[in-house]
């Protein structure tokens, strides 16, 4: 009989356990324990089971009493045990699914941490938590070691030593900042949609090859929500190529490759569909836009044309834009009379000022045809456009002129943008590529920077910005070949440069979102105003009916150098313009509002 493994802990060292492995096969391997320094040895009574195991890891409270056990096997597999009886007993504990060799223990303020190796297609390292001393763990990050083993984590710090690839030995802190991933189980994601439900808290909807998952915002585990149709030949559909949904979720389309478009008025929880005229039609993108008389304007890009419905879904009409293939929508209501609705396809950018009765093609001079992504300002002055082979671009005047933006993008391939306005005036612009992942600029795109910390070299589908939770939001990507990933915004935003502490002039930003209420993209009639002042000054922010009355006081106070953002309230007002005024010194200026139903 051999020891193949030998491990202690306990703040005293006096607790150890070893593994004995026999080539003899009247022998079995065994787990035995000490509780006093390796003196006496006995066998763990119900231990865990007998393999042959080449690596312990051990962590004990002050008593001795709870034991937590990670155990590494020759053959690449490992789990994690727990005793509450000095190790006489041994159960096993609640891990993620997918965690394949356990390594070290650590414990730290408000929980427990451990390091694991995890099996997806990029076979990275995952750190685990737990907040109750070892029963459940949750994945809460990832070592960017490529089939790296857990080794040790330094005492006394959060440094994992582990050793990676081709025999080479990182040392990682578990402290910094990556992106994370979701463990979705579906590797290609289309898109993602989200939205607060009635009942509160915020919810993520991902369409994927797969169907369609739902999940908590901030990295909650994901629930299937379908789907599986299957047309009249017996043909079945789970690829979901497109989704949109109402600002709580309540109502949710789904567009399939090759059957149709399905609704749900459950949150996704059963599909009817597709109408009789759609039930073989391959979708390639869908969008939902404000409509009269308080109802939504749907669109759909179906493989050679266009359709438009406006009573939800029960009938599709055919729209006036005809083109081999339509590949995405935006829809900006920034405009105080009328959204505008852009259509990217494969044969350039189309603008709908009517809900889609008519387009206009402002493809103009742009060197490329093929349109992957539309997104454009806070203020909705700024339309940018991603192709599949020529990079990104910008337009000031509805496509009149376009301005290349690809100084320092390393990818001329642009699947998806995300549109973060900042607190301190301005927004910062996200881009996902086909090759090279998320690069973000807050100079509209004159230069980009990657902010890939973390995230494996995939193509990113989509971007999504949840603007609520704890640390200012959260930044979601959707990749074709590693599921979901998400980063909080607060790591991205603090990693910006050029941004400096005290403003260097006045500004009045436009308020965001714009406009808002009910009807409008957020669903919110809350919005936020953003100032900057340069000096200490007396600050006076206040809200006007279009005729000038004053409805609301938001500041009246000095105020020192610095960036600021406001929340204004619109409960108890009717739908309209407003007009929100800043003074601030000698400087003063006036800005409008858009309040929907």
């Amino acid at each position: 009989m051999n020891i193949s493994a030998l491990a202690g802990g306990g703040s005293d060292g006096s607790v150890a356990l070893a593994a004995t492995t026999s080539h003899s096969p009247n022998q079995s391997n065994l787990i035995l324990r000490s509780i006093d320094g390796g003196l006496h040895w006995v066998r763990a009574d119900n231990g865990p089971p007998s393999v042959v195991t080449d690596r312990f890891a051990i962590l004990a409270d002050e008593s001795n009493r709870l034991l937590l056990f990670a155990q590494g096997t020759m053959n690449g597999y490992g789990r994690l045990y727990r005793s509450i009886d000095t190790g006489r007993n041994w159960s096993r504990c609640d891990m993620p699914s997918g965690a394949a060799q356990a390594g070290s223990i650590l414990r730290i303020a408000g929980g427990l941490r451990c390091i694991s190796n995890i099996s997806d297609p990029v076979g990275r390292v995952v750190v685990l938590h737990s907040s109750d001393e070892g029963a459940k763990w949750l994945a809460t990050d990832t070592l960017s070691i490529s089939w790296a083993v857990p080794t040790a984590i330094l005492p006394g710090t959060t440094d994992v030593y582990a050793l990676g690839g081709e025999t080479r030995m990182s040392r990682i802190n578990l402290d910094r900042r990556d992106w994370l991933p979701i463990g979705i189980p579906a590797w290609h994601v289309n898109t993602l949609v989200h939205c607060v439900p009635q009942t509160g808290g915020h919810t993520l909807f991902a369409a994927s090859s797969s169907g369609v998952h739902t999940a908590t915002a901030g990295g909650g585990g994901w629930t299937y929500r379908g789907f599986t149709h299957k047309r009249i030949d017996g043909f079945s559909y789970t690829d979901v190529t497109a989704l949109v949904a109402s600002f709580n979720g309540d109502i949710m389309f789904a567009g399939t490759n090759g059957g149709g478009i399905h609704r749900s008025t459950n949150r996704g929880t059963s599909w009817t569909g597709p109408v009789a005229s759609l039930q073989y039609a391959v979708v390639g993108a869908l969008a939902m836009g404000p409509g009269l008389a308080d109802t939504s304007t749907l669109f759909a890009g179906i493989r050679g044309s266009l359709r438009i419905s406006t009573n939800l879904g029960a009938s599709w009409m055919p729209g006036s834009l005809a083109v081999p293939e339509l590949r995405e929508f935006h829809v900006d209501s920034t405009s105080p009379h009328s959204a505008f609705v852009f259509a990217g396809s494969t044969r350039g950018v189309f603008v709908s000022t009517d809900l889609g009765l008519s387009w206009l093609d402002i493809t103009g001079l742009l060197p490329s045809n093929l349109i992957s992504a539309l997104a454009s300002s806070p203020d909705g002055m700024t339309l940018f456009v991603g192709t599949d082979d020529a990079g990104a671009y910008r337009s000031t005047d509805l496509g009149r002129t376009w301005t290349p933006i690809n100084a320092g993008l390393a990818d001329v391939n642009v699947h998806s943008f995300a549109v973060v306005p900042l607190a301190q005036g301005g927004y910062c612009l996200f881009a996902g590529t086909k090759d090279n992942g998320v690069w973000k600029s807050t100079d509209q795109g004159t230069q980009w920077t990657p902010a890939n910390s973390g995230l494996p070299s995939v193509g990113v589908m989509s971007l999504l910005l949840d603007p609520g939770g704890a640390g200012g939001g959260t930044l979601y990507a959707g990749t074709d070949s590693a599921g979901v990933w998400r980063r909080p915004l607060a790591e991205l935003l603090d990693t910006l440069d050029g941004l400096p502490a005290i403003p260097s002039s006045y500004l009045l930003g436009q308020n965001y979102p714009n406009p808002f209420g009910a009807a409008s993209v957020s669903g919110s009639r809350t919005t936020t105003m953003t100032f900057r002042i340069p000096q200490t000054s007396a600050v006076t922010l206040t809200v006007h009916e279009v005729m000038g009355r004053e409805i609301a006081k938001l500041v009246d106070e000095v105020k020192n150098p610095g960036r600021y953002a406001v929340l204004f309230d619109a409960d108890g007002l009717t739908a309209g313009i407003y007009m929100y005024r800043l003074r601030a010194g000698t400087y003063a200026a006036t800005k409008k509002l858009l309040l929907l139903q």
